[in-house]
């Protein structure tokens, strides 16, 4: 497991946020969702956000896909530990000591914690959901093979393109950047919003009114060619979506 890559996020969740705790109310099927969005990262410029902060004044945000969604990263840095409302936390008069976890504490001590923590989900998820070796460790491990040693876990917080040029300055060779396609934010903006729909709760009608707006937004911004908003398949997935919404607003 410490040579995954979404794994390793979640321990450096745990360790930024001091405690294993971050995981409270998880089953099966939550862990599931919230590692699949930690894998599955959409092609925009986009990175995982909390509704409710991780580091709060009065509360922790939790590592839970009920309190996660992907944003810009410049709203992201803009907002901080700003909190308007919603979202899952515990507060921090909560924590205990047992569950207590920081920066030295090592991957596999944080991973044993998490497996106490949430007792049999981390066994059943491994089961159904196969934990495969990260892309980026094959480079990491030729790294450290050529440089005599390294922080394999370290290296992982590193993103693909540098440790492949870092690769390459050892190897005196040119390596080939690896390109991503960059889809427009409204499409991890709507999938986001359409995920916290399919929760129900007292705020489906308002997220239902919001998405209507986006797709109206969208129709706007693709014809301004700077925003490079577009995305040929938004229409065929989205735009039916008007229809539902406002039938279910009436």
């Amino acid at each position: 497991m410490r040579q995954n890559e979404e794994t390793l996020y979640l321990v450096r969740q745990c360790r930024n946020a001091g405690t294993v705790q971050i995981l409270t109310g998880h089953t099966l099927d939550s862990f599931v969702e919230t590692m699949r969005l930690v894998r599955e990262r959409p092609k925009g410029e986009v990175v995982l956000c909390h509704i409710a902060p991780g580091k709060g004044k009065k509360f922790t945000g939790l590592f839970h896909c009920k309190n996660l969604f992907y944003g810009g990263k410049f709203q992201n840095n803009k907002f901080g530990n700003g909190y308007i409302d919603g979202g899952l936390y515990i507060r921090n008069c909560n924590l205990k000591k047992v569950w207590q976890v920081d920066r030295g504490t090592s991957a596999n001590d944080v991973l044993l914690k998490i497996e106490k923590f949430l007792g049999g989900v981390i066994s059943k998820y491994l089961e159904i959901t196969p934990v495969r070796k990260s892309k980026k460790y094959q480079i990491i491990e030729k790294i450290v093979m050529l440089e005599g040693g390294g922080d394999h876990e370290g290296m992982m917080a590193v993103s693909y393109n540098n440790l492949l040029k870092r690769l390459g300055r050892i190897q005196k060779r040119l390596v080939c950047k690896v390109s991503h396609h960059h889809e427009s934010k409204f499409l991890a903006y709507m999938d986001g919003l359409t995920r916290f729909i399919s929760y129900g709760g007292e705020r489906v009608k308002m997220l239902r009114r919001v998405r209507a707006s986006l797709v109206i937004a969208y129709m706007a911004l693709e014809r301004v060619g700077e925003s490079n908003t577009n995305n040929k398949y938004f229409y065929v997935q989205y735009e039916p979506l008007i229809d539902i919404d406002l039938l279910m607003q009436g």
